[in-house]
């Protein structure tokens, strides 16, 4: 004899929500998993080098566009309180997409500097911005020379406020290199009393700042400073 309850589903009655967006939404499995495609590999740019200009034109868009329906499926989980899965997508179509700007990149330096004999970038120069601190500034091209500007624009508003504040900013950054230098110093100085026998070029790479030589020489002193107290 056999039961008819187990031919019969369960009744439902509450109701199926859907996302904003439910046409980027993963299929999902009779166990109620999301079918996620697979990860792959980003972009390389070895593959991307013997591809045309149209054609790394086009899947430029194609990232971009999936770029776009990752973030709104991530928005739509968030809303929705909900685990987005494969968060690493986004990251890997990141890394595409630097990976195609750096092909276009090397192609229009090499075409510039074989027509031009220059790189074609945008030229940078180090310059003072309002608060005194130097940066890059982009040279563009303007309706009026930087020294002809009536308005004084481009005037750097140097005063003694400035003038103090940036020698407090001063002062704090170099108390903070000090102070990185003195611990580095210390940490060598640890490094070199509980193992004398370690790697010399090992621990200079890893603490380049610090003279280990002068650290050992300072060490043997010490040493034999303690010594000689000992002994008298």
């Amino acid at each position: 004899r056999t039961s008819t309850a187990a031919c019969y589903s369960p009744l439902h009655t509450s109701l199926r929500k859907a996302w904003p967006h439910g046409i980027f939404r993963a299929k999902r499995t009779s166990r109620g998993a999301d079918e996620v495609p697979g990860q792959g590999s980003p972009g390389a740019e070895m593959s991307s080098e013997s591809k045309s200009n149209s054609d790394l034109h086009k899947l430029w868009y194609i990232l971009l566009k999936e770029k776009n329906m990752l973030l709104t499926m991530e928005e739509a989980a968030k809303q929705e309180a909900e685990l987005f899965p494969n968060p690493e997508r986004i990251d890997k179509v990141k890394e595409s997409m630097a990976n195609l700007e750096a092909v276009v990149r090397e192609r229009n330096e090499a075409y510039f500097l074989l027509e031009t004999g220059e790189t074609g970038e945008q030229p940078w120069v180090p310059k003072e911005n309002l608060y005194g601190f130097v940066c890059n500034f982009a040279l563009k091209e303007r309706l009026m020379p930087r020294k002809s500007n009536p308005k004084g624009y481009f005037r750097l508003w140097r005063d003694k406020d400035l003038d103090e504040f940036t020698r407090l900013y001063g002062e704090k950054m170099q108390k903070q290199k000090e102070f990185r230098y003195a611990m580095a110093r210390r940490r060598v100085t640890q490094i070199l009393k509980r193992f004398p026998d370690v790697d010399r070029a090992l621990l200079q790479e890893r603490f380049p700042d610090v003279d280990i030589d002068k650290v050992e020489k300072a060490l043997k002193e010490r040493v034999y400073v303690a010594f000689e107290q000992q002994t008298t």
